[in-house]
Protein backbone atom coordinates (compact mmCIF):
# COMPACT_ATOMS: atom_id res chain seq x y z
CA UNK A 1 0.00 0.00 0.00
CA UNK A 2 1.07 3.37 -0.72
CA UNK A 3 0.69 6.52 1.49
CA UNK A 4 -1.05 9.65 -0.54
CA UNK A 5 -2.40 12.21 1.40
CA UNK A 6 -5.37 13.55 0.61
CA UNK A 7 -6.13 16.21 2.79
CA UNK A 8 -3.55 19.04 3.84
CA UNK A 9 -4.02 19.20 7.77
CA UNK A 10 -4.22 15.28 9.00
CA UNK A 11 -5.70 13.04 6.82
CA UNK A 12 -3.95 10.20 4.97
CA UNK A 13 -5.53 7.54 2.98
CA UNK A 14 -3.59 4.37 2.10
CA UNK A 15 -4.40 3.32 -1.55
CA UNK A 16 -3.13 -0.23 -2.98
CA UNK A 17 -0.67 0.00 -5.72
CA UNK A 18 -1.66 -2.01 -9.26
CA UNK A 19 1.14 -4.35 -7.93
CA UNK A 20 -0.62 -4.96 -5.25
CA UNK A 21 -4.33 -5.49 -6.71
CA UNK A 22 -2.01 -8.30 -9.45
CA UNK A 23 -1.44 -9.81 -6.75
CA UNK A 24 -1.68 -14.06 -7.06
CA UNK A 25 -3.79 -16.11 -5.06
CA UNK A 26 -6.07 -15.45 -2.54
CA UNK A 27 -4.03 -12.39 -0.87
CA UNK A 28 -4.79 -10.59 -4.16
CA UNK A 29 -8.33 -11.48 -4.80
CA UNK A 30 -8.87 -9.89 -1.27
CA UNK A 31 -6.68 -7.01 -2.10
CA UNK A 32 -8.70 -6.43 -4.72
CA UNK A 33 -12.16 -7.24 -3.35
CA UNK A 34 -11.55 -4.71 -0.54
CA UNK A 35 -10.70 -1.51 -2.93
CA UNK A 36 -13.82 -2.39 -5.18
CA UNK A 37 -16.55 -3.60 -3.14
CA UNK A 38 -16.12 -2.49 0.63
CA UNK A 39 -14.22 0.38 -0.28
CA UNK A 40 -17.33 2.43 -1.67
CA UNK A 41 -19.34 1.28 1.22
CA UNK A 42 -16.71 2.39 3.73
CA UNK A 43 -16.71 5.99 2.56
CA UNK A 44 -20.32 6.21 2.05
CA UNK A 45 -20.91 4.73 6.15
CA UNK A 46 -18.21 6.90 7.29
CA UNK A 47 -19.98 9.97 5.94
CA UNK A 48 -23.06 8.82 7.66
CA UNK A 49 -21.16 8.17 10.46
CA UNK A 50 -19.46 12.01 10.36
CA UNK A 51 -23.02 13.53 9.91
CA UNK A 52 -24.25 11.41 12.63
CA UNK A 53 -21.12 12.94 14.89
CA UNK A 54 -22.44 16.37 14.21
CA UNK A 55 -26.46 15.78 14.62
CA UNK A 56 -25.25 14.79 18.39
CA UNK A 57 -22.80 17.72 18.84
CA UNK A 58 -25.37 20.09 17.80
CA UNK A 59 -28.17 18.44 19.98
CA UNK A 60 -25.65 18.08 22.83
CA UNK A 61 -24.98 21.74 22.82
CA UNK A 62 -28.99 22.60 22.69
CA UNK A 63 -29.64 20.32 25.39
CA UNK A 64 -26.89 21.56 27.80
CA UNK A 65 -27.67 24.92 27.07
CA UNK A 66 -31.12 24.61 27.98
CA UNK A 67 -30.25 22.58 31.02
CA UNK A 68 -27.86 25.34 32.18
CA UNK A 69 -30.75 27.76 31.62
CA UNK A 70 -33.28 25.78 33.60
CA UNK A 71 -30.73 25.44 36.85
CA UNK A 72 -29.82 29.65 36.08
CA UNK A 73 -33.82 30.24 36.76
CA UNK A 74 -33.92 27.75 39.41
CA UNK A 75 -31.03 29.56 41.28
CA UNK A 76 -32.77 33.06 40.50
CA UNK A 77 -35.60 32.17 42.30
CA UNK A 78 -34.42 31.00 45.35
CA UNK A 79 -32.27 34.19 45.47
CA UNK A 80 -35.06 36.60 44.64
CA UNK A 81 -38.26 34.55 46.07
CA UNK A 82 -41.68 35.76 44.57
CA UNK A 83 -40.20 38.09 42.06
CA UNK A 84 -43.00 37.63 40.02
CA UNK A 85 -46.07 37.60 41.61
CA UNK A 86 -46.37 41.22 42.68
Amino acid sequence: MTRRRTDPVSRVELYDTPDETALPGRLGYYVKLCGEELWPVFQREDREALRYQTRYRTVSLIVTSLGTAAVLAGCAELVFPGGARR
